[in-house]
């Protein structure tokens, strides 16, 4: 018989896969709060070549090492940032808050202003200072303290209260009390001053009517 062939089936190389690297993958994504000013390295867990910003006048964003980024606060307000590896992947995404350095304040009131009860605010780049003081020279003084974290003037909200005014009211108010509550027992005096709640003074014998 005549020689016989039989075609053999070469086997089909398998499909080429996609890098690792270029595969689907979960970037990470985080939330920070950062002190206007304030500067701080942030740690990747992937080399980063590329970084976007949403809005570079918020922030500053260096690349330091390809595993290390710097950040600088730069204006109070909230933007994103995405930081890409070399094949355009995100590694990380970060929503970041800039916000008034609130706390640098809190205790630098604190240690300047020890006796004083001085409550320290932020909403947005507005800065509002309440509670109480004891004298005019003292919310005159925490002003000054906190006039250099705001942008301007109008950005700082002076609702500090003086207690010297506070007592001076009380006072006022107390004597006319304790006049009508003498009128009622039909005594006849003037009142100078007195003592109340710490408030030091002195108040006059009554004399009776004849």
């Amino acid at each position: 018989g005549g020689l016989g062939l039989r075609s053999a089936r070469v086997p089909a190389k398998p499909a080429a896969q996609l890098p690792a690297p270029l595969a689907a993958k979960q970037a990470v994504s985080d939330v920070m709060r950062l002190p206007l000013n304030k500067a701080r390295i942030i740690e990747l867990s992937e080399d980063v070549r590329d970084v976007m910003v949403a809005s570079s006048d918020i922030v500053d964003v260096k690349i330091k090492t390809p595993r290390q980024a710097f950040l600088l606060a730069k204006a109070v307000g909230d933007t994103n940032i995405m930081f890409l590896d070399r094949f355009g992947n995100v590694v990380m995404k970060l929503e970041l808050h800039v916000q008034v350095d609130i706390d640098s304040l809190r205790a630098t009131l604190a240690q300047i202003m020890p006796g004083e009860n001085i409550m320290a605010y932020a909403v947005g780049d507005n800065l509002f200072l309440s509670g109480s003081v004891r004298s005019d020279s003292a919310a005159a003084s925490a002003r000054a303290v906190a006039r250099p974290f705001v942008s301007d003037d109008a950005k700082l909200v002076n609702l500090l209260k003086v207690q010297a005014e506070q007592q001076v009211l009380l006072k006022v108010r107390v004597s006319e009390v304790q006049k009508s509550a003498l009128k009622e027992l039909g005594v006849q005096t003037s009142i100078g001053s007195f003592v109340l709640g710490g408030l030091g003074g002195s108040l006059t014998t009554p004399s009776t009517g004849a």
